[in-house]
């Protein structure tokens, strides 16, 4: 019988040498199934994410999130406007004001709280807010109240455009506005919505959204039935703020836009009188909005409000057209003239090509590209502005479709949109 080398009878260097290179292979081996195994279960948990955070747009196209690089800046400016009507208002509103405002005290996010106070008088002291300061932001800033007998909310919004636009304010500063939803009327509704609006301000995603997508950031942006965030609570760059016009005045602008058609009936269809403030932020040509609620049932509105929301930060609007229900106000907001006429009316100024607009109102067959669409204002022989003609892409098969003016070229579409604002 012929006896081989086994390890056991090698002379003790060479034993050593093969020892050494099974222990070799060995770890070889258990390190090939480990990078096996973990390549399987991060392939496998990656297409968990993917699933739970893509989206469709309305041609069924997935649109991948927004990866939230955000923008640390300077701590988070806040403005919060507190109605109390009466002095039997001032112990339950106080107890939801603290509740709402105790969060932004002790985060390390926010900084300086200003309230501006109107109807019956609070000091800071009955706010109890105090007792949450731990060496945060807002201990150093303080907080600041501000009382006026009469007044509205463009008090607060004015004061933060105002802080905006100062030259000594950083340029990546953002601001948050709030307000206490439910004071004028005590309802569950308010309150459920109150919670929903400012546990959104409050996300890291929205106080330090990424500048290269985000310039305002809401739990819900809705685009009808003008572009807004039902309920009025947000976080916006200053950069962006410093564009908007006064909104101490934007209550007249936009009744001026809509005279002779605005009525208490419509006004919130239009965003005329008290919602032309809830309008505000969201009416400039170069808004880039954004949300953080990641699941699609809330619209605006009181209808189906989440009581909780997993936070997934996202370009706005994410729900599609077809996700709206017929409301009151028919068919106002669903077509892309209506906003370019008021954005030209408001600002002098057209969209870009990545306003929001462009496939949302008006292209759901996904035909503009950076280049399209091309818009020219008309002038009239008074030397101002009649109209602006837009020009974009459409297939072949829909020419006509909405009976617009055909070009030569038939991939051509063309729409004219009258700039008579004394509609």
């Amino acid at each position: 019988m012929a006896f081989g080398l086994s390890p056991r009878n090698l002379p003790s260097p060479a034993r050593k040498s093969q020892a050494t290179e099974q222990s070799k292979r060995k770890r070889r081996r258990m390190f090939r199934c480990s990078f096996i195994k973990h390549t399987f279960v991060t392939f496998f948990l990656g297409i968990l994410a993917y699933r739970s955070t893509t989206y469709y747009n309305k041609t069924g196209e997935t649109r991948k999130p927004v990866v939230p690089n955000l923008t640390a800046g300077p701590p988070v400016t806040v403005f919060y406007n507190l109605f109390i009507q009466d002095e039997s208002d001032v112990s339950r509103v106080t107890t939801f004001v603290r509740e709402q405002l105790a969060p932004f005290v002790s985060s390390k996010i926010f900084g300086a709280i200003y309230i501006k106070s109107i109807g019956v008088p609070v000091k800071t002291t009955l706010l109890e807010l105090q007792d949450h300061f731990s060496k945060t932001p807002a201990a150093a800033a303080g907080i600041e109240i501000q009382h006026f007998e009469k007044g509205d909310e463009s008090r607060s919004l004015h004061d933060l455009w105002s802080f905006c636009r100062s030259n000594s304010t950083h340029p990546d500063q953002v601001v948050a506005y709030l307000h206490s939803k439910g004071s004028f009327t005590p309802d569950p509704a308010n309150n459920l919505l109150r919670r929903y609006l400012t546990k959104a301000v409050l996300t890291p995603e929205c106080a330090q959204m990424p500048k290269d997508k985000c310039n305002v950031c809401s739990a819900r942006f809705s685009p009808l039935p003008h572009p807004h965030t039902g309920g009025n609570m947000w976080t916006a760059r200053c950069d962006y703020i410093a564009q908007l016009a006064d909104p101490s005045t934007f209550i007249d602008t936009m009744g001026g836009y809509f005279a002779g058609h605005s009525s208490a009936e419509s006004s919130h269809c239009l965003g005329t009188d008290r919602y032309a403030l809830e309008h505000w932020v969201h009416a400039h040509p170069d808004v880039q909005p954004c949300d953080v609620d990641g699941s699609s049932s809330f619209l605006y509105g009181y209808h189906a409000i989440p009581t909780s929301f997993t936070v997934d930060l996202q370009q706005a609007p994410r729900i599609p057209l077809s996700q709206y229900p017929e409301t009151a106000c028919n068919d106002f907001g669903l077509e892309v003239e209506d906003r370019i006429a008021e954005y030209y009316y408001l600002y002098e100024k057209l969209p870009p090509n990545t306003w929001f607009g462009w496939r949302l109102f008006n292209d759901p067959w996904g035909t503009i590209t950076s280049n399209w669409p091309h818009m020219m204002v008309k002038m009239g022989r008074d030397g101002k502005a009649s109209a602006i003609v837009l020009t974009y892409r459409i297939p072949k098969d829909l020419l006509g479709s909405r009976g617009v003016e055909k070009d030569k070229s038939p991939l051509i579409k063309r729409v004219t949109i009258p700039l008579d604002l004394k509609r």
